[in-house]
């Protein structure tokens, strides 16, 4: 008869050990100690290693499990949390506040000039010494909608090729928004000593009756935002006069300045209206100075950044607290208007017609015969955004490329004059240049290929 296996109590757990009542295992029983010996049987289950168990194992069995305890975080670090967030809220916070003040009133630096000037008297004392009196007509102008500015300190120099030659200061004074202020000014030197050549200059601007002279200030200004927001800055004025020789010496007007972005705003949009639309802008019911009006706010529309595109859910409280979304619509109406007027005149059935259909025509051609592309049917505001592309397509970028031509030839001031010469000589008194004198512009159209390969 088979005797049944017993498990050996060493290969058991120590809870299994402990809670088994049956009777002892067969087996040898433990050896016993000497009698001088005080020390206690071995545990293999305390530590020691079992026959065919691992020690690892052992151990990780035996040992009690310890418990995380609770780290308390350092006030001091709570405290540069804290200081940290309420930094960065109170730039957020101050940022933003900034940011809309400024939108709201976009204040800008006041101007200065000088609107006349008399030159009283200039003479040389033994060919060195100076004495001249010229009185001044200031012109300090605020160029600001919401911002009042105020003059706190006013000083102003009057030069003569680098020499200082009087000084004076000016009673504090308040420019009104969008208004101007004229400061008479009385300027009087007395025996200033010039340089030799300073005094050879001098001499020969009076004898070609052309005195030249430079007007520096220095102004402590004030900027009021609304009664509630008030900054001071310092401003810095410069300008150079050119006065007749006394005694009755006058302020020259110098020779205008033309702003050609202006004139070649106005011939682009000429001819984009001639061959788009089939009608100068003279015949769309603004006035050049208005049209080109409207084209400007809307080139500057369309290259603003709104609100609205940093913030897509509050942007729109700030666009229109600052008024940028009435500009926008404003624009959009006048061109809107604009472009009906194109539409109702080539719809008009008094129109002449002209031997050729331009873009218009065609477009409403296209509405009327219902030809549906795609899914889209063509509509008047259809033909209206097509026109918008077009015109302001158009305008935007001729304008740009002749100006840039210009300011090149105005760098190379002989090229320039050889242009001119090769215009003038084949023109001569007509005033004016058709299409049969293209061909004998030879510098010209070098000129125009220059630019495009540049371009």
């Amino acid at each position: 008869m088979s005797r049944q296996h017993e498990p050996n109590p060493h290969f058991l757990p120590r809870d299994y050990r402990q809670h088994q009542t049956g009777p002892p295992p067969p087996g040898p029983p433990p050896p016993l100690l000497p009698h001088h010996s005080t020390q206690s049987p071995p545990q293999p289950h305390q530590g020691s290693n079992l026959p065919g168990q691992h020690p690892h194992h052992s151990t990780r069995h035996n040992q009690p499990l310890r418990q995380l305890g609770r780290g308390k975080t350092n006030p001091i670090t709570w405290l540069i949390g804290v200081f940290c967030a309420l930094f960065w809220v109170i730039i957020i916070v101050g940022g933003l506040a900034i940011l809309i003040v400024y939108l709201i009133f976009r204040p800008r630096s006041p101007k200065f000039d000088v609107s006349t000037a008399t030159l009283n008297v200039a003479y040389l004392d033994m060919g060195y010494l100076l004495n001249g009196d010229l009185t001044l007509l200031a012109n300090f102008t605020n160029p600001n909608k919401k911002v009042k500015v105020d003059f706190s300190y006013v000083i102003v120099d009057l030069y003569h090729e680098n020499a200082l030659l009087a000084t004076r200061y000016v009673e504090p004074f308040s420019v009104m928004n969008m208004e101007s202020r004229f400061m008479n000014v009385h300027m009087v030197s007395s025996q200033v000593p010039l340089s030799i050549a300073q005094s050879q200059n001098l001499k020969r601007q009076m004898d070609s009756n052309r005195v030249r002279f430079e007007v520096k200030g220095l102004f402590r200004t004030r900027s009021n935002l609304g009664g509630f927001l008030r900054y001071s800055y310092w401003l810095y004025g410069h300008c150079t006069i050119v006065v007749t020789g006394p005694p009755s010496g006058v302020l020259l007007s110098p020779g205008s300045p033309v702003d050609l972005s202006e004139k070649l705003l106005s011939l682009t949009a000429n001819i984009t209206c001639r061959v788009a639309f089939g009608k100068s802008f003279e015949g769309s019911g603004f006035d050049s100075d208005r049209f080109q009006e409207i084209i400007h706010e809307a080139m500057v529309m369309l290259g603003s950044r709104s609100a609205s595109d940093f913030f897509p859910y509050v942007g729109w409280i700030i666009d229109w607290l600052t008024g940028f979304r009435g500009r926008l619509d404003r624009s959009f109406h006048e061109l809107d208007v604009f472009y009906q007027r194109v539409i109702d005149d080539h719809l008009n059935p008094g129109r002449l017609k002209q031997e050729q259909e331009d873009i218009v025509d065609i477009l409403l051609r296209i509405e009327s015969d219902e030809t549906e592309f795609g899914a889209v049917q063509l509509t008047k505001d259809h033909i209206k955004a097509i026109l918008m592309n077009i015109f302001l397509a158009g305008v935007d970028t001729g304008t740009i490329t002749m100006v840039w031509a210009m300011s090149e030839l105005a760098r190379r001031p002989r090229l320039m004059q050889k242009a001119q010469d090769e215009i003038r000589d084949c023109v001569g008194k007509r005033g004016r240049v058709t299409e049969n004198d293209l061909d004998q512009l030879h510098f010209l159209k070098m000129v125009g290929r220059e630019l495009v390969i540049s371009a």
